[in-house]
């Protein structure tokens, strides 16, 4: 009984001390694309969609990084007739700069981003506009060779130009990378 306690642990350890680190470094460009799912909190309405977002972001040493992402998803709206506001689609995109932390750990990279950047949304019984906005997101990434990467990332974005009641947008998907030095 002793022996199978003292097994995990060791093939843990064997584990980690195998494998190959990811040897992130300064210079390295990271090329990404996300499908999405995507939610608006939108007036009295809060509905789900998708679409995709793109993204390039550049290693400044092995732990921060600069980045940029541009999205665009559509969510369908359903009628709201006490508010008389139609059904449709509710679009949303945007273009948002900001910084990476990532812990480089191995082949998993996980990460968390902040950003400033700007919304343009519109649709269902709403007038296109332009808002400020910033946004928090996590993620990973898994090495799977030095070039390509997948993972997963989730961001939280809060529109800035209403702010006694700031609609919310969250995004979250599967990510592809391509990696260079």
């Amino acid at each position: 009984m002793a022996r199978a306690r003292l097994l995990a642990p060791l093939l843990a350890a064997a584990a980690l001390l195998g494998a190959a680190p990811a040897r992130a470094s300064g210079g390295e460009l990271v090329l990404a694309g996300a499908p999405l799912y995507s939610m608006v909190k939108w007036d009295q309405r809060h509905p789900s969609g998708g679409g995709v977002a793109l993204e390039a972001a550049y290693g400044l040493n092995d732990w921060l990084w600069l980045r940029g992402v541009t999205f665009y998803t559509a969510q369908a709206a359903s009628k709201d007739e006490a508010n008389g506001l139609p059904a449709g689609a509710i679009s949303v995109g945007g273009a948002f700069a900001g910084l990476r932390y990532a812990f480089d750990v191995l082949r998993v990279i996980p990460f968390v981003d902040g950003g400033i950047g700007a919304f343009f949304s519109g649709g269902a019984g709403h007038k296109g506009r332009a808002d400020l906005g910033v946004e928090i997101g996590i993620g990973f990434d898994y090495l799977h060779s030095r070039r390509v990467s997948f993972g997963l990332v989730a961001r939280y974005h809060a529109f800035l130009t209403n702010v006694q009641n700031i609609p919310v947008y969250l995004y979250a998907g599967p990510r592809f990378a391509l990696r260079w030095d």
